[in-house]
């Protein structure tokens, strides 16, 4: 199966996610969690990392990011005051129908 990914927001400029890009839920039948990436950086001397992680439909973020030991449950929100930068916010789509120009 073929995997892409989605830009649901980018600004490498930027600090944080806005205030829009923090209710990204699932939604559908059938579809329970969203899976995402989120691009951060943990100090102003530090290196991006993308962390990855799952959102459920009640806005719960199941965070696996390899440099912490264990799994994080938080929020967009709380993950965007968690690191010092968070660029941005995508989402992995599992379809065929992409066309690239």
């Amino acid at each position: 199966m073929p995997y892409y990914i989605d830009t649901l927001y980018y600004n490498h400029l930027g600090k944080k996610l806005p205030a829009s890009a923090l209710g990204y839920t699932p939604n559908g039948e059938g579809i329970n969690f969203l899976p995402i990436l989120l691009n951060v950086r943990y100090s102003d001397k530090g290196k991006n990392h993308l962390v990855g992680g799952k959102i459920s439909k009640n806005g719960v973020l199941y965070l696996y990011d390899s440099l912490k030991e264990e799994m994080i449950e938080t929020t967009l929100a709380k993950a965007n005051r968690m690191y010092h930068n968070v660029y941005g916010l995508f989402m992995s789509v599992e379809t065929g129908d992409y066309i690239f120009i």
